[in-house]
């Protein structure tokens, strides 16, 4: 959105009514500062005018209904009843609160209210089950139409309305048109951030009328959003480009050879996918790859390629994975093929503090040629004597500021390849807004396996341990996945458990 002034920029806790817990509630809706809860997109507009008749009302029709309370009662027992008995100009109904009926006591004999809720009609009796209630004040009018919020049921909507209340004030006490507002007049005739604010939140005239605009408010909020976050992007990228890069020249022959000495053979789309990264890595402008391809097409080969031609010329790279799994696969892998030749060094969260020690000092002097690492590296200050490279899989579990925290520090921009088994939009639009290269892996290698998926219901289970125990007969692996979350005292004695058990029948 648009920038902020200082004061737009603070905490909700800066308006009155807003205490620490209030404050929490809007943080859980994604409202921290002022200018997020004047932002806030209703998320439809009520139509406040009122039925005529009570007659007119059927069961479990949503409607709106004023008049004045001439009677309120208490339930007795455990839970409490607060019910309202209110006569309207055609007739008597009734409101009933049954939960948390002190915030309505405030309701009493002889105030007029407005209520908006579903009808429950039986015989000639009609009552509503907590309405929203609004209090008819002397001398002043109610709005006929009113917003409601995506609230979660977290804050009320009176709670909601009076904070953008206090929070357009202090929008329009001293608001200056911006750059923005003029261009978008210009070349769209779109109104002002402070109309369009207004537009949202207090509509008025005619239902339809206050519906169009409404819409054009937010078509202008949105237009803004995304005019801003292009300049943020094009800012992002001019920063990414705007550093030189290393050139990396690629000894064809020594690759070759490295290749040929595989267990196995590269298919058409990896020998494609390596020609078309080293390619680009003849240059000293930095290079934003993207590969894709299903689980087991080879994108790991690819990237072990791509860094044994880097290393080859003098310089470092890191692997960045999301999962200590993954960590310990991608290490076995690159020390498998890569170890002979070069230092490869795995690093994650559990390592001790001395092994961090001295991967930061072998970082720093050029020892270590392949850093394969999780997120434990976002977590401290992990520098590289010539980072040239940076390989992240499963591209779409690291935030854009984490990506950008790793290539941050350094005088040049490493070049960077991001791979991904999942083409989701997230991932697909880096390559439409960042400017990156796409390469798609479609074959397979000719040796791999077809995966084989079946699904056994709660009736089966004897079928799937018969299945395991045939696999660890064979003296294969079994990769059970279980859906806890967390760990805890319950589940580790649990554990204990079924270790013992599966040594038993295994």
């Amino acid at each position: 959105m648009q920038t902020k002034s200082d004061e737009l920029s603070q905490s909700v806790s800066s308006l009155k009514g807003i205490g620490p817990k209030t404050r929490d509630l809007f943080n859980q809706l994604g409202i921290y500062s002022i200018f997020d809860l004047l932002t806030t997109i209703p998320k439809s507009l009520s139509d406040k005018r009122e039925v005529e008749l009570l007659s007119q009302i059927d069961d479990g029709e949503n409607v709106v209904l004023s008049g004045e309370i001439i009677n309120t009662s208490r339930t007795k027992g455990y839970k409490p009843n607060y019910i309202l008995t209110v006569r309207s100009d055609t007739g008597i109904f009734n409101v009933r609160f049954i939960h948390k009926i002190v915030v309505f006591l405030n309701l009493q004999v002889g105030m007029s209210i407005r209520i908006e809720g579903k009808a429950i009609k039986k015989s000639t009796k009609l009552e509503f089950i907590h309405p929203e209630v609004e209090i008819i004040q002397q001398n002043k009018s109610l709005a006929n139409i009113l917003p409601k919020y995506s609230t979660k049921g977290k804050i009320s909507q009176q709670k909601m309305r009076k904070a953008i209340h206090e929070a357009f004030i202090r929008l329009s006490k001293n608001y200056e048109f911006t750059c923005l507002d003029i261009l978008f007049n210009r070349d769209f005739n779109f109104m002002s951030l402070l109309k369009a604010v207004k537009k949202l939140h207090y509509p008025d005239g005619d239902y339809d009328d206050a519906v169009n605009e409404f819409r054009n408010a937010k078509e202008r909020l949105v237009l803004e959003e995304i005019y801003l976050h292009k300049h943020e992007l094009l800012k992002t990228l001019s920063n990414y480009s705007g550093k030189p890069s290393y050139l990396i020249t690629t000894a064809r022959k020594e690759i070759n050879l490295f290749i040929d000495s595989l267990p196995f053979s590269l298919t058409k789309g990896q020998q494609k996918a390596i020609d078309d990264i080293n390619q680009s890595l003849q240059s000293v402008n930095p290079a934003k790859f993207l590969i894709q391809g299903d689980v087991g097409c080879g994108k790991t080969i690819v990237a072990l390629v791509a860094c044994f031609n880097v290393v080859k010329n003098g310089y470092q790279c890191l692997v960045l994975v999301p999962t200590e799994v993954l960590c310990n696969q991608h290490f076995d892998t690159f020390k498998t093929y890569l170890g002979s030749l070069v230092n490869v060094v795995s690093l994650s969260g559990k390592d001790s503090k001395n092994k961090k020690a001295d991967i930061k000092k072998q970082l720093k002097s050029g020892i270590i040629s392949v850093l394969i690492c999780t997120h434990a590296i976002l977590h401290d200050d992990y520098l590289f004597d010539n980072l040239a490279l940076v390989i992240i899989d499963e591209q779409h579990k690291f935030g854009v500021k984490q990506r950008e925290r790793i290539t941050s520090d350094y005088e040049r921009q490493p070049h960077i390849i991001h791979m991904s088994a999942t083409p989701i939009p997230r991932t697909l639009a880096l390559v439409l807004y960042e400017n990156m290269k796409y390469v798609k892996i479609s074959d397979r290698p000719n040796n791999r396996l077809e995966t084989i998926t079946k699904i056994f219901n709660s009736n089966q289970r004897q079928s799937v341990y018969d299945a395991v125990n045939n696999h660890l007969k064979h003296n294969t692996q079994v990769y059970w996945v279980c859906t806890r979350v967390e760990d805890n005292d319950d589940n580790k004695r649990s554990n204990k458990i079924v270790h013992e058990t599966s040594k038993t029948q295994f």
